[in-house]
């Protein structure tokens, strides 16, 4: 096993730009009934900036594929047609 160093920067940066945003949005509109707007934040957040930084791979699709199997295959599907940008 080994671990790819552009990958690895890549989703360091995607996760530093999602923190960062949370904790401006957290200082500004702080509430605990906003718990599920900022975990959709921060999830859409992470997702667009792996996407503008090409994070994702074809292999790391079919990875979360197998993964999930046949029940859940079309949340692979949807992933890869979101993140992979060519």
């Amino acid at each position: 096993m080994s671990i790819d160093p552009t990958t690895l920067w890549k989703t360091l940066v995607a996760g530093g730009v999602m923190a960062g945003v949370l904790v401006l949005v957290q200082v500004v509109f702080y509430s605990r009934i906003l718990l599920p707007a900022y975990v959709l934040l921060g999830g859409i957040r992470y997702l667009t900036i792996l996407r503008l930084l090409k994070g994702l791979r074809e292999h790391d699709i079919e990875l979360i594929h197998k993964y999930l199997g046949t029940k859940l295959g079309f949340v692979s599907k949807l992933l890869g047609a979101i993140l992979i940008a060519e």
